[in-house]
């Protein structure tokens, strides 16, 4: 699991310090509603306890830092919480139009990016807030972080599914 963390984290770290490093961020010609600091870039993680446990938005900021660049990153998560329950929630909602994000990073329960048949669960939610997101701020690029499978597998639904079995399906439903 550690690996597979490292894995998904290292991704999202290294595509937005590109973006950073290559200045692609700083400058997308919107006047945010409330600057938090000039010149950074604005993320805000959306999520369960996957992203904030393992401190996620974290691991954003340090190599961001490292590069001199100055990012803000908000946090809307939640312990359980699904992206319908983020729809619901005032808290998230008034994060998503506290400011024109440059990213907003949408994370997901696992199984319902797993499975056909549980997409109806986040589908229309990952739609939702993305249209929040963008009558927000219409520049600002939505993120979906896909999960990874935890280290022993899992057994869902009369079903016992080996880490690697479960991981290959979380990728092919991230691609629907």
């Amino acid at each position: 699991m550690r690996l597979m963390l490292k894995y998904f984290c290292s991704a999202i770290m290294v595509l937005l310090t590109v973006f950073l490093i290559c200045g692609c961020l700083n400058d997308n010609g919107v006047q945010p509603k409330v600057e938090p600091e000039s010149g950074s870039v604005t993320v805000l993680f959306i999520g369960n306890s996957l992203t904030f446990y393992n401190d996620l938005p974290g691991m954003l900021e340090k190599p961001v830092a490292a590069n001199g660049k100055k990012v803000y990153v908000g946090k809307a998560l939640a312990g359980g919480a699904s992206l319908e329950d983020h729809c619901n929630s005032e808290s998230t909602i008034s994060k998503i139009y506290a400011y024109d994000w440059d990213y907003v990073v949408l994370q997901g329960s696992s199984y319902h990016i797993a499975f056909a048949s549980q997409h109806y669960l986040i589908l229309p939610y990952i739609e939702r807030l993305d249209s929040m997101i963008h009558d927000n701020c219409q520049t600002t690029e939505t993120i979906f972080f896909m999960d990874w499978a935890m280290k022993d597998g899992v057994y869902w639904n009369s079903q016992t599914y080996s880490h690697d079995n479960f991981q290959q399906r979380i990728a092919a439903g991230a691609e629907t």
